[in-house]
């Protein structure tokens, strides 16, 4: 990866995308600076994002829904599925031994390779459902 900071602001969404360790849109990105204090332009923003995916320091998934890319920090962190909440809008970005074993499943048995990057699982997230669910009774 070739890494070269020449404004602050670059540094600064490169840093947020770091310490949040999770997907975000450029909207998200903008929102969560300007709550910091930081005064950061929506295009030099948007310039950073797309510099820092060039230089290999991000990774930026575009969904097949016509939805706002979203860009995440690559150090460290592999490819990915993404689990996206149909009431608030929120991404989280998978990766655990489950989605892996579900992924292997899908080859194994099916003789299908799922695309890590591409893939989105569309439910509610614990903070939209967790006034909904009601404790099992037996």
């Amino acid at each position: 990866m070739q890494t070269t900071y020449r404004t602050r602001q670059r540094a600064v969404v490169l840093s947020f995308l770091i310490n949040s360790g999770n997907c975000h849109t450029a909207e998200e990105i903008i929102k969560a600076l300007e709550e910091k204090g930081e005064t950061v332009s929506k295009a030099t923003v948007y310039r950073s994002l797309e510099l820092l995916v060039k230089s290999g320091d991000v990774s930026v998934f575009y969904s097949s829904r016509g939805e706002s890319a979203l860009y995440r920090y690559i150090g460290g962190h592999s490819d990915h599925f993404h689990l996206k909440c149909t009431q608030c809008g929120k991404t989280v970005c998978a990766d655990c031994s489950f989605i892996n074993s579900m992924q292997k499943h899908f080859y194994e048995h099916h003789g299908f390779n799922v695309s890590r990057q591409r893939t989105v699982i569309y439910g509610v997230c614990s903070d939209c459902s967790a006034p909904a669910i009601q404790p099992l009774s037996h």
